[in-house]
C-alpha cells in the first residue's frame, strides 16, 4: 500500500482478500475472489498494452509521455488457478510493460519463480526486483553467506534487500501516513532496466 500511494498517479490493484479499508482511494479489481473481475481486467490490461506499443511504435516514446500507470496484483500466485488470462498478462508485462509505460508489483509470500509460473522462464523472472522483508530477507542474506548482512537485517524491522542489495524502509509512522492522506498524483519509482 505505501508504494501505491507513494507513487500516485494511475494505480490498479487486483486484490481477492481485502477489506473494504485495503486500498482506499485506488481502482480495485476482484474483491471476494471475483475471479471474472479480475480475468475481465487483465485482458483490459492486454487490450491496453497492445495499444500503448502501437502508439509508440507510431509515433514514438514522447507521445506516451503521462501515461504511466501502476499494477499491483496482491498474492499473485493464486492467479495462474484461477485466471487463465494471467500467465499473458505477467509474460507481456514483464516484456513490452517498461516500454509501454506499464508497470507491475507482484505481491507474493513465496520467494521462488516457480510460484509465479516462472519457472524455466529466467528472461521474464530477470524483468522484476525482489523486495525481500523480514525472515525472507534473512533468509536469502543466509543463503548468500554474508554473515554481516544477517547481522544489519536484524538489527531493524525496516532492514531490508532488493534483490541482493541492503536497503532501509521508512518508518511504519511514515508510511502510514502516506496511505491515509488523500491520493496525490507523484512522480513514478526508478524501474529496473536492462
Amino acid at each position: 500500500q505505501y508504494l501505491a500511494y507513494t507513487v500516485g498517479g494511475q494505480v490498479k490493484v487486483y486484490e481477492c482478500e481485502g477489506t473494504p479499508e485495503d486500498w482506499q482511494g485506488l481502482e480495485v479489481i476482484g474483491k471476494g475472489e471475483n475471479w471474472n473481475a479480475i480475468a475481465a481486467g487483465m485482458q483490459d490490461d492486454l487490450d491496453d498494452l497492445s495499444n500503448q506499443m502501437r502508439i509508440r511504435n507510431e509515433q514514438g516514446d514522447r507521445a506516451l509521455e503521462g501515461s504511466e500507470k501502476v499494477i499491483i496484483c496482491e498474492e499473485y500466485p493464486e492467479m495462474p488457478s484461477k485466471v487463465p488470462e494471467s500467465e499473458e498478462w505477467l509474460a507481456r508485462h514483464a516484456r513490452r510493460g517498461r516500454k509501454a509505460r506499464r508497470f507491475t508489483i507482484l505481491l507474493s509470500q513465496y520467494d521462488r519463480v516457480a510460484a509465479w509460473g516462472l519457472e524455466g522462464k529466467s528472461d521474464l523472472a530477470d524483468a522484476f526486483w525482489r523486495v525481500r522483508l523480514g525472515r525472507k530477507a534473512i533468509s536469502h542474506a543466509k543463503s548468500l553467506k554474508n554473515d554481516a548482512l544477517i547481522a544489519w537485517l536484524k538489527k531493524d524491522r525496516s532492514h531490508c534487500l532488493l534483490d541482493d542489495t541492503p536497503c532501509k524502509l521508512p518508518s511504519y509512522r511514515e508510511m502510514k501516513s502516506v496511505t491515509t492522506r488523500p491520493f496525490s498524483n507523484q512522480e513514478i519509482v526508478p524501474q529496473k532496466t536492462g
